[in-house]
């Protein structure tokens, strides 16, 4: 499935680009802070202990995303952009200190094993392919372009990894299986807005924050999980055709 999706959309692009569009490809990289959102009764006594304590115990994490856009100009200062992007989305646990365990107090009194972990935090990342479908509009047609974004983004699930950080070692656990309760296909809602700068005749750079919100359930049971992520995203955008006026 994820062939498919990533050869129709290079597909795409490639017939775009030979009907002589103005066109624009570009790498962009960025910075997420990523949480998920709890969705519960609170009249049920074991989904608001779980759902309550989750709140208490887990806190946003920061993660990344890399990928590849395509833009076609579609007016005098509009775009539509699609692309392929990884991103890594997630949250972790409260680090828990002072572990004790049962072979340094066998005796009745506390010996150190330093060979042992004192200190451990876990790390929920999900591992996404995101495929933007976005519009996009410019204020000015300078060099300086502010702009803002919005569409919508089709993520499918790749595989989950987690990561156990203690004093002494780091441990990744790849987990590609998934449940009934898990909805492998999400769609987000993107919002961005940022700057733009045309450095030479055939280049640009350009800064985002950027808003996600995934608009269907990661985990769906008594207690319903939705992912949630903001951040920062550069890049570099190359011209493929001379961008002319409409």
């Amino acid at each position: 499935m994820v062939y498919k999706v990533i050869s129709l959309i290079f597909c795409i692009c490639y017939m775009y680009n030979l009907q002589g569009q103005n066109a624009l490809i570009d790498v962009i990289m960025g910075v997420d802070y990523s949480y998920r959102r709890l969705v519960f009764s609170e009249d049920e006594f074991v989904p608001n202990l779980i759902g309550t304590q989750r709140n208490e115990e887990e806190a946003p994490s920061i993660n990344a995303r890399i990928g590849l856009n395509y833009h076609r100009k579609i007016g005098h200062q509009s775009w539509m952009k699609t692309g392929l992007r990884m991103a890594d989305l997630g949250y972790k646990l409260e680090a828990r200190t002072g572990l004790i365990w049962p072979s340094e107090i066998e005796t009745g009194v506390f010996i150190l094993d330093p060979s042992l972990p004192h200190e451990v935090q876990i790390v929920n990342n999900y591992l996404f392919l995101e495929i933007p479908l976005v519009y996009r509009y410019e204020s000015s047609s300078s060099k300086w372009k502010p702009f803002v974004e919005i569409g919508l983004a089709p993520n499918v699930y790749l595989a989950n990894y987690q990561q156990e950080i203690t004093d002494i070692y780091t441990r990744f656990d790849l987990i590609q299986e998934t449940n009934a309760q898990q909805s492998t296909l999400q769609i987000a809602a993107i919002f961005s807005f940022g700057l733009i700068y045309d450095f030479s005749e055939h280049y640009q750079i350009f800064t985002q924050p950027s808003f996600r919100y995934h608009l269907n359930p990661w985990q769906k049971s008594e207690i319903t999980e939705y992912l949630i992520n903001g951040g920062i995203e550069i890049g570099i955008r190359k011209k493929l055709k001379s961008i002319t006026q409409n």
